[in-house]
């Protein structure tokens, strides 16, 4: 070997070496998953549950909107708009945009370069005997803390009214949306027409537009999480709540299945596996984290009320599902191991680091049912990648 081959060789082993330190420095439990309780500073939004998020991993911030102040029946939408500081774990109050109504479960997403933050959709409670849905789009400055409206046609209207999750894209900065509810009426899952079957895309110079996929798209569904895959350039999603049954809290409501779109050919697949050995129907499950290999889902809630904080990862290449043993809260002061609540309808983010990626969730309800208590804290999932 020359002197240059050992030169270069060098400077291999000191970069690596260099990297491996740096992650161990930037990741306490890079070999552990483990739980977290996050000290919150500054001003910290309202209870809350059912509401609205977007991150910008760009600039590391939390955009946190709306969603209702306690459950059914004593449940009212809030305009409420805040922003987490990652860095510095901090709030801060970006005032109640009273341009805005009050609502639950907009599509909010931002722009690729963090300048701007859109709201999409949306509705009121359910159950109040009329249905309170929203078809408006606003774009939020960031730089000059200002909403605008958005100009949309009839068709974009209709695309837009909707109470769904969407997805943006870190490639394109387009934002993606499936299915979701169009109703708030008693029953709504019954009311014809009450979940969209169709596949939506939203970019900053066309709005909204329908997406021409190819094939067959999933069954229609509500309370389902959208999760982009970068290294597959898919869009993934699991379980959600649908129309199977003339009750409305009936299993087959809820379903357990796992599909992706490829934004490249426009096709939705069905990831089929063993359905007794997976999380099983559920709705409000989040994903954590992706890659070509393996994805990780978490929480949700089954149609007996009962709410989830489990975790699975999912292999790609063996269709196969694992629960994931984590490390239990433990209070730094006392030892004492705390329980991390099952909330549903909480804000929540993914961070992704050098080696690992942290899952933040704040806030939420411990039950949609009537009387239940709304959680004010936040908590951080750490999952070695």
């Amino acid at each position: 070997m020359n002197l240059k081959s050992q030169f270069l060789l060098i400077v291999v082993c000191l970069f690596s070496l260099v990297c491996l330190i740096d992650c161990h420095k930037k990741c306490d439990n890079c070999n552990k998953y483990s739980w977290e309780k996050v000290k919150q500073k500054g001003s910290l939004p309202p209870l809350a549950w059912d509401g609205s998020s977007a991150y910008d991993e760009r600039n590391e911030l939390f955009y946190v909107f709306g969603g209702l102040n306690g459950s059914y029946p004593n449940d009212e939408a809030i305009n409420s708009f805040y922003v987490f500081n990652v860095k510095t774990s901090s709030w801060t109050n970006l005032m109640a945009p009273s341009s805005i109504t009050p609502r639950a479960e907009t599509m909010m997403f931002h722009d690729k370069r963090g300048n701007y933050v859109y709201l999409s959709g949306g509705r009121g409670p359910f159950r109040r005997g009329i249905n309170i849905v929203y078809n408006s789009t606003q774009r939020y400055d960031v730089r000059k803390n200002v909403w605008t409206e958005l100009n949309q046609t009839s068709f974009q209207q209709n695309l837009a009214n909707r109470s769904v999750e969407a997805e943006t894209v870190s490639k394109t900065g387009k934002s993606y949306a499936f299915s979701g509810s169009t109703s708030t009426l008693p029953a709504f899952i019954r009311v014809p027409g009450a979940l969209k079957t169709d596949t939506i895309v939203f970019d900053s110079v066309n709005g909204w537009q329908q997406v021409d996929v190819v094939g067959a798209s999933p069954t229609p569904r509500a309370h389902h999480h959208l999760h982009y895959n970068e290294e597959l350039d898919s869009i993934f999603t699991y379980g959600g709540y649908t129309n199977c049954s003339t009750y409305t809290t009936n299993e087959c409501n809820y379903l357990g299945d796992l599909w992706s779109l490829d934004l490249s050919t426009k096709v939705w697949k069905q990831h089929l596996f063993d359905v007794t050995k997976g999380p099983g129907n559920r709705d409000n499950a989040k994903f954590i984290y992706s890659d070509q290999n393996q994805l990780f889902l978490i929480g949700g809630s089954n149609y007996q009320y009962t709410n989830f904080m489990d975790v699975w990862r999912f292999d790609l290449i063996t269709n196969e599902w694992t629960q994931l043993t984590i490390l239990p809260l433990v209070d730094p002061e006392t030892y004492i191991q705390t329980p991390i609540p099952s909330t549903i309808g909480s804000f929540y983010f993914k961070h992704i680091r050098k080696c690992s990626v942290e899952f933040y969730f704040s806030r939420g309800s411990l039950s949609e049912i009537s009387g239940s208590p709304l959680v004010n804290d936040m908590y951080k999932l750490t999952i070695p990648i």
